[in-house]
């Protein structure tokens, strides 16, 4: 599968948005935007789509990094 998505990755990334629209959609049809159940299900997908970047090893590639030091980071937000 690794190998099928290396060479095909823009149907991938076209296939995961139209999975993110058609659950939005549904979500926001079904239970609306204040409702919980919408934010689990986005939630979900969310998770889903990162377990499926550490599989197929692109987390890196795709910029998701760990943040070495957070407290650079927390000065850096209050900044701005």
């Amino acid at each position: 599968m690794k190998k099928y998505f290396e060479q095909h990755e823009t149907l991938f990334n076209i296939l995961l948005i139209i999975l993110y629209v058609v659950v939005n959609s549904y979500c926001m049809k079904n239970f609306g935007y204040t409702n919980y159940i919408s934010t689990i299900i986005n939630t979900l997908l969310s998770i889903l789509v990162i377990i499926f970047m550490i599989i197929l090893k692109r987390v890196k590639y795709y910029g998701i990094t760990k943040v070495n030091n957070i407290k650079n980071v927390y000065i850096l937000y209050h900044y701005y």
